[in-house]
């Protein structure tokens, strides 16, 4: 996945190649991130989150976003915007203890992604993809390149197919759609609390409902962005489009892993921010 996180994103060190494999431990190197992760190389990947949270991360990376309205969506984008800004601050999230730090600009064209409250008819027009196989109607949430499209249906109505409380379901949806834009597929139910980036929208198949991203997923994005030297990077697929659409014909399996729209590789660089972060540049989840 040419210019994609860890690429030159994360580095401080002055060399924009990103290359941490001077520090890394080889704890992830027989770890085949290209599809679903069986329960093995999950808990695997848990046990090194475990083992070396809170050692020193390189960073921070900095991540711009930006709040874009599409069409006329029927639910309030600045309360959109409003949960977006605390769960990406959360501890639980994305942010991986302060080594991605999500900030909100407001020029879109600043921004290394734009979060698109879009109203349900406008969300095709970013992909085909987007429109659900199973039902010909734009019923999910869609992330296409840098646009992190919110469906209005589903930020009003919540999830399809289990009961999900609504408040838990819209944290659980922001961080599905930005984990895609951080590089993440989709995960099958193993068990126990599901994935964050199981399609939970559709089906629980067995899981148990869950907002935050599990340890296993906050380790591959540590690690794809290159601010983890104790484990060192790599990347999930080779492609940098995602589209949350569902390929599978089976309404209670959730193994649609791959990328389905690809974009314009980013440039393999890192832009040095005023107060010494890094910023990333161009990147295309």
């Amino acid at each position: 996945m040419p210019g994609g996180p860890g690429a030159g994103v994360g580095d401080t060190s002055g060399d924009a190649s990103g290359d941490t494999s001077g520090g890394a431990s080889g704890g992830n190197d027989a770890i085949d991130t290209s599809g679903n992760l069986d329960a093995e190389d999950r808990a695997r990947l848990t046990g090194l989150w475990q083992q070396h949270r809170g050692e020193p991360m390189a960073g921070p990376v900095t991540v711009r976003w930006a709040l874009v309205r599409a069409g006329e969506p029927v639910v309030d984008d600045e309360e959109v915007a409003a949960t977006a800004e605390r769960i990406l601050a959360d501890p639980r999230g994305w942010s991986l203890d302060g080594a991605l730090r999500f900030e909100r600009v407001e020029k879109a064209d600043a921004a290394d992604f734009r979060l698109v409250v879009a109203a349900a008819e406008e969300v095709p027009g970013y992909a085909e993809d987007c429109v659900s196989e199973r039902t010909g109607v734009p019923d999910a949430s869609c992330t296409v390149g840098d646009d992190v499209i919110i469906n209005d249906e589903r930020w009003r109505d919540g999830a399809l197919g289990d009961d999900i409380p609504l408040a838990q379901f819209r944290i659980h949806e922001l961080n599905h759609e930005i984990g895609h834009w951080l590089g993440q597929g989709h995960f099958s139910c193993l068990g126990g609390s599901a994935a964050v980036n199981q399609q939970q929208f559709r089906s629980l198949a067995g899981c148990t409902a869950n907002e935050w991203p599990l340890p296993f997923e906050l380790a591959m994005v540590a690690a794809r962005f290159g601010v983890w030297p104790a484990v060192g990077t790599f990347e999930p697929y080779d492609g940098v489009g995602r589209t949350d659409t569902d390929t599978d014909t089976d309404a209670d399996t959730d193994t649609d892993t791959g990328p389905a729209t690809d974009t314009e590789p980013a440039p393999d660089a890192a832009i040095a921010a005023e107060d010494g972060s890094t910023a990333i540049g161009g990147l295309h989840r």
